[in-house]
């Protein structure tokens, strides 16, 4: 299974460095994320940053997963071992997401839904 999603992200993304940055984000999510939510974590992660670690959205999210710095995530980052500037890091950011969807399964990325799942 990992060398089949590993394989598929290669195709979808070898364009301008984000293969490497893909490869990263393939392992944490490999590492993080239950078998059943792998390829719609990695989905969610492109749709939301392409994998950019330094992308920031309109409301001040973090990261590949955009992780919004609000009264439920700042406890659960800090709850983790991590600082909020560590959302701006691969696999903390993709720890806290799976931390994420294990407590609130893909209520946090409700608007990707028409496209990955």
């Amino acid at each position: 299974m990992t060398a089949i999603l590993l394989t598929l992200l290669l195709a979808l993304v070898s364009i301008q460095g984000q293969t490497i940055r893909a490869v990263a984000v393939g392992e944490a999510v490999v590492r993080w994320f239950p078998a059943e939510a792998r390829q719609t974590a990695m989905c969610i992660g492109f749709r939301e940053s392409t994998y950019n670690p330094k992308a920031t959205g309109a409301l001040g999210e973090r990261g590949i997963m955009q992780i919004l710095l609000d009264g439920s995530t700042v406890p659960l980052i800090l709850s983790v071992g991590y600082t909020l500037d560590q959302m701006w890091e691969v696999g903390p950011n993709i720890h806290v997401a799976s931390e994420m969807y294990r407590t609130r399964s893909l209520q946090p990325w409700l608007a990707q839904r028409r496209r990955c799942w």
